[in-house]
């Protein structure tokens, strides 16, 4: 495969071309980078920052509240287990807020911090930088030494095996998450017949990985994720960003045969994993790693000279050596806009009832005329328990209405089921063909719900005058 080639040059060897992608040369073919790791003082802040990310990645979907699982996103039953809470697809104000509350805490992020989502947190970062490539440079050798172990198919044997063992458990994990963890691990030692979906999201999840951190790898920040495209109006020049001091490097050159600092080593090319040149200024294929800090700094400790010719600022800073600006419209709107969307979220999740009732379409409206001359209306519903306990509820209709049979239901814990109700009504109530009824569900705890739907009817005309509605249509069967 790509990623066991032997024969890969790094990037200070094969240096990007200008105007092009840092995947791409002057003939339009692949670039393939390997760049050398710069373990400084940002990479160790970096390494624990990836560990607690994979840590918490791992071990969530094994932790439990209250009896549930501690976030799962359960397809097959339709729900989102989010800290003890069940949000269904019914909670659609609910899971848009969450949304919105995900988005615009990164968008704040990125407002004040620049792209450290894509270098600190991004799963196909933390995985590649902290798990593949080392497993690599273990197996085959530093990109400076690979050459050294052409040849050797055992290296590459032992690195197939280990990719494929670290893909087969970030695949298990990933399927934690949606299946919860005790089902899987009892079907880990069954027949993948027994369980044919879940074992073909694994298969397709494993071929999936194998590809994409084996082979496309830095090409997914580059070409598709639009992360780095939306960094233009996310970013201002005030946003943190990691950036080279032209003033104080410039012209750069051997020490000594020129004014600047920049020796032109070539080292913060060669250990950027995405090959491009910072020198050249903010690009959109820099994910703020920091690797050509640390690399430029031991470079600067080596000659004597002060750190930080490469470092975290603003592009004002860099530009004309202006202080940063913390208090600007962007950085003021975000947190606004984000706190009301979390007091909206926060409210809505406290004044939730035990049990939610939603009126369902029924595709035959089975109208009908008593004898007593009362209309005979059905009406499907769906409930939700929303707590940890079985719940045996009652429906009926509130005065002057009236239920034609009891319902009563019987919901599991955080379950839902479906029930149909007949309300009677006088043919006057109906306006238009269409009336609202008052249903009451009240449960075993002393909880009632009082809920609003609406019945199809004969058409009736409103009063004019004071004179009784007069149908002009009614259902029969």
């Amino acid at each position: 495969m790509p990623a066991f080639n032997s024969t890969s040059r790094s990037p200070a060897e094969r240096p990007p071309v200008a105007g092009l992608l840092a995947t791409m040369d002057e003939q339009g073919n692949r670039r393939w980078l390997a760049p050398f790791v710069s373990k400084g003082a940002w990479w160790q802040r970096r390494l624990i920052v990836a560990w607690t990310l994979i840590a918490i990645y791992s071990i969530t979907p094994f932790l439990s509240l209250g009896g549930m699982p501690l976030v799962q996103f359960d397809i097959p039953l339709r729900r989102l287990v989010f800290f003890g809470t069940v949000l269904r697809p019914t909670d659609t104000l609910l899971l848009a807020l969450l949304t919105l509350i995900v988005f615009f805490s990164i968008f704040l992020l990125t407002a004040v911090c620049g792209r450290v989502w894509c270098g600190w947190m991004c799963p196909q970062t933390v995985y590649l930088e902290f798990v593949y490539r080392p497993l690599q440079y273990f197996f085959l050798g530093a990109s400076k030494h690979q050459s050294a172990s052409r040849g050797a198919g055992w290296r590459y044997l032992l690195l197939a095996l280990t990719y494929l063992l670290a893909r087969a458990h970030l695949s298990n994990t990933c399927l934690a998450w949606f299946v919860g963890a005790r089902p899987l691990t009892h079907w880990i030692f069954q027949s993948p017949a027994q369980h044919p979906v879940a074992f073909t999201m694994f298969a397709a999840m494993t071929v999936g990985m194998l590809y994409l951190f084996g082979s496309f790898r830095e090409q997914l920040c580059s070409i598709v994720c639009p992360y780095g495209r939306f960094q233009s109006v996310l970013l201002d020049r005030f946003s943190l960003v990691v950036g080279y001091d032209a003033r104080r490097g410039e012209p750069r050159g051997k020490r000594g045969a020129t004014s600047g600092q920049c020796v032109d080593c070539g080292m913060c090319v060669r250990t950027c994993p995405a090959g491009i040149d910072i020198r050249r200024g903010l690009q959109m294929e820099c994910i703020h790693c920091t690797q050509c800090i640390d690399a430029c700094d031991k470079v600067m400790v080596t000659l004597r000279l002060p750190t930080g010719l490469i470092r975290y600022g603003s592009q004002e800073y860099f530009d004309h050596d202006s202080r940063t600006k913390w208090l600007r419209p962007r950085v003021v709107i975000y947190p606004i806009i984000l706190l009301a969307f979390i007091g909206a979220f926060t409210a809505l999740l406290v004044a939730r009832t035990p049990i939610a009732l939603t009126q369902l379409r029924i595709q035959d409206e089975r109208v009908m005329t008593e004898s007593s001359g009362e209309i005979r209306t059905p009406v499907r519903v769906r409930l939700d328990n929303r707590t940890n306990v079985e719940l045996r509820c009652d429906i009926r209709a509130l005065a002057p209405d009236h239920v034609a049979a009891d319902a009563h239901v019987t919901l599991e814990p955080f379950g839902s089921m479906d029930a149909e109700v007949i309300v009677l009504s006088v043919p006057e109530a109906f306006v238009m063909g269409r009336r609202s009824v008052q249903l009451r569900v009240s449960d075993n705890t002393g909880y009632a719900l009082d809920s609003k739907v609406t019945l199809l009817g004969p058409l009736v005309l409103p009063p004019v005058r004071g004179s009784p509605s007069t149908p002009l249509l009614e259902k029969r069967n």
